[in-house]
Parts: C-alpha cells; structure tokens; sequence
C-alpha cells in the first residue's frame, strides 16, 4: 500500500491559511447558490412541448442539486477554516501534554481523540480529519489555541501537526487525565 505525502507543520499552517483566508470560497458558494437556484427556476420553467424536455429536466436538476451540495458544504466549512487560520497567527496558547488516542479500528474514519488538563480542569477534546498528517496515539507536548471570541478551543498544534478540534470537544471539571 503506497503511503500518503505527509505536510510538515510549515505547509499545514501554509495550507490553513490559504483555505481560511481565501476569498474565493464564499463567491464560489454564493454562485453555486445563485446556479441552484436558476436549475430549479429552470426545472419549473420547462414544460413538455420543449424539444429535449426530458433531458434539460434531468440535467436542471443535476445542475441544483450538485450546486446546493457545493454550497452547503462550503457555508458549512468555511467558518471553521477561519477561526482556524486566524488562530493559526494569533489567540491565547496553553502549552502543555495532551494524551491522544487514535481509533483506527474503521481505516476510512479514525477516530482521534485527546486529553488534556488546563487549569483546574480537563479538555476531552474530539479532533476532525487532520489535513496532511496523521497522528499517533501517545502523549505528546502541544499548545491548546484559543480565541476570544470561541468558548472552546479552536485547534492543538503539535511538533508533527495541526489537530482542529470538533464540535463535540467539552471541558470537564474535576476530572484528571
């Protein structure tokens, strides 16, 4: 089995950055909207004495149903990719150890998780798919990375890598690692 590239930490932050800072991604799911839109404007404006009716339906509704999933999955995504890039440059860094556990028991979807204690309490902390690199269970020196603005912490910058932290992350008192 061929091996994955793995980014160094320099082209992870590059790479977040450029995602998160881009202003292209919300012209793109704004005009995949506004295309959605006019597939299914489209779909109710043909009727069937139009020559390749049957066709321009199927391919109107193809034409909204894929720009409303690309438009979905980029409203849905960006934000994150924002906070992430803007804590990849700036918020309030917590160095410490974080115990991480990867589940690799589905090879499509492992499951990382980390513990680590901050303060008087513990963050349970749930990471999504990291981008170029995959870790190892273990415990490793990191800093946590807050915003001012976000309750939980946004990602976990590691030697090897970037971890973003999922929605399902909690903090726990009186709980230790």
């Amino acid at each position: 089995m061929r091996r994955k590239h793995s980014l160094s930490l320099a082209e992870q932050i590059e790479q977040v950055r450029r995602i998160g800072e881009s202003r292209m991604l919300p012209l793109i799911a704004v005009g995949c909207g506004v295309a959605c839109a006019l597939g299914f404007v489209l779909y109710h404006w043909i009727d069937n004495k139009t020559p390749g009716f049957f066709t321009l339906l199927v391919a109107a509704l193809f034409l909204s149903t894929v720009c409303g999933i690309v438009s979905l999955a980029v409203l849905a995504n960006f934000p994150r990719f924002q906070r992430i890039a803007r804590a990849t440059r700036s918020g309030r860094r917590v160095r410490g150890d974080i115990q991480i556990t990867v589940d690799s028991s589905d090879p499509e979807n492992a499951r990382i998780r980390g513990c680590m204690m901050e303060g008087g309490a513990v963050w349970d902390l749930e990471f999504t798919r990291p981008l170029g690199w995959e870790p190892r269970s273990g415990e490793w020196p990191c800093e946590l990375v807050f915003l001012a603005d976000v309750r939980l912490p946004v990602m976990v910058q590691l030697a090897d890598g970037l971890l973003f932290t999922s929605d399902r992350t909690q903090r726990v008192y009186g709980r230790r690692v």
